[in-house]
């Protein structure tokens, strides 16, 4: 979740302690920017997250496939490193 309040991250100890990895983990990168962002561990470096609704389609298939699986999805599901993002569309702009 973005912005999650520092109170509800405070009730769960799991979530504390996977920031203090991530805190270190960061520190201990040879980058400098990565360094930085150790100041905010609940953060994704880099940040690709649409904000509203999006098209998603894999940058990598199979050629074995009849089609290539492309999806109309909603800002709640987290976009990953393999998926390229068509933004600010609409269920017509998926269905041309």
């Amino acid at each position: 979740m973005i912005n999650a309040s520092p109170n509800d991250i405070r009730k769960c100890p799991r979530l504390l302690a996977r920031l203090e990895n991530v805190r270190k983990y960061r520190l201990e990168s040879p980058a400098k920017p990565t360094q930085e962002f150790a100041n905010t561990p609940g953060r994704f470096c880099q940040l690709a997250q649409p904000e509203g609704d999006f098209i998603a389609f894999p940058k990598v298939s199979s050629e074995r496939r009849r089609y290539i699986p492309i999806g109309f999805l909603n800002k709640n599901v987290i976009v990953g490193d393999k998926i390229y993002v068509v933004e600010n569309v609409t269920i017509y702009h998926f269905g041309i």
